[in-house]
């Protein structure tokens, strides 16, 4: 087992991550790309609005919805800044001094956990906690943002299974609680 005490090269942890934090940030802020978390919300907004269940609901249910998407959408555009302000952390830690070191534990302190949050606080309070619970709730999913929901899921769980890889490689303890979860209701077709 490595010590907290060994050092580790900071540019080379740093380029390792920000390579990995570039696609994840990519994902988070393309509202151009389909299976990104901001596309997934606003279309599932548009689509649920249309739908007999949210007409349904009475006025409380419904601000309760339309209070929790604001949050959602806002929660994914705080953690979008985030992200873009830790890449650019990452890339002045690229250039620090060729060679220069650092011990493990302060690497995981400046390195990895501020970068993992967002991370976790996406998977977990935005995704799993009010998209696949409501999606849940309805019982089911327009066709398209199912697939489109699939994914993502795919994609952010393989960047979540990296990140953990890579502190690995480096003799760094990390395990996200977390990936994000299948929605458990079919698609419904046109």
């Amino acid at each position: 087992m490595m010590s907290s005490e060994e050092e580790i090269v900071i540019e080379t942890i740093a380029r390792d991550f920000l390579n990995v934090y570039r696609e994840l940030y990519y994902i988070v802020e393309s509202i151009g790309l389909s299976y990104s978390p901001k596309a997934i919300i606003q279309g599932f907004d548009r689509w649920f609005k249309n739908q007999d269940y949210f007409r349904t609901m009475n006025e409380d249910q419904r601000i309760d919805y339309l209070i929790n998407y604001k949050v959602a959408e806002e929660l994914l555009n705080f953690y979008s800044d985030i992200l873009h302000l830790n890449m650019k952390a990452l890339e002045a830690l690229l250039k620090i001094k060729e060679g220069e070191k650092m011990r493990r534990d302060k690497i995981k302190d400046l390195v990895v956990y501020p970068f993992v949050r967002p991370l976790e606080r996406i998977t977990r309070k935005i995704i799993n906690e009010w998209f696949v619970k409501i999606v849940r709730k309805i019982g089911k999913i327009d066709s398209p943002l199912f697939d489109n929901y699939n994914v993502f899921r795919e994609k952010w769980n393989s960047i979540i299974n990296e990140v953990e890889k890579i502190a690995r490689s480096y003799g760094l303890d990390l395990r996200l609680e977390e990936r994000v979860k299948e929605l458990g209701v079919r698609p419904i077709e046109k």
